[in-house]
């Protein structure tokens, strides 16, 4: 697999990632977590492994906003 091949699934990952844990029933489901970690673990890899000069300014913002939205949800999961 060619590394721009690497960028394009693991950005898809994370889309298909940003779709289930915004619909209504993974709000109550005990998975949404462990997906969130997946999701956080998968960008920590993808950036570990490319600099940024791989990527395109659209697929950088999304990672960001990507990576917020998963660290938000694990929060909403917090005993308090």
């Amino acid at each position: 697999m060619n590394d721009s091949m690497d960028i394009t699934d693991a950005i898809a990952v994370l889309q298909r990632t940003l779709e289930e844990i915004d619909a209504p029933e993974a709000r109550f489901d005990p998975e949404t977590p462990l997906a969130c970690l997946g999701g956080i673990t998968l960008i920590l890899a993808l950036t570990d492994r490319y600099g940024p000069e791989w990527f395109t300014e659209e697929e950088v913002e999304f990672i960001q906003r990507t990576d917020v939205v998963l660290a938000d949800t694990i929060k909403e999961f917090i005993p308090r």
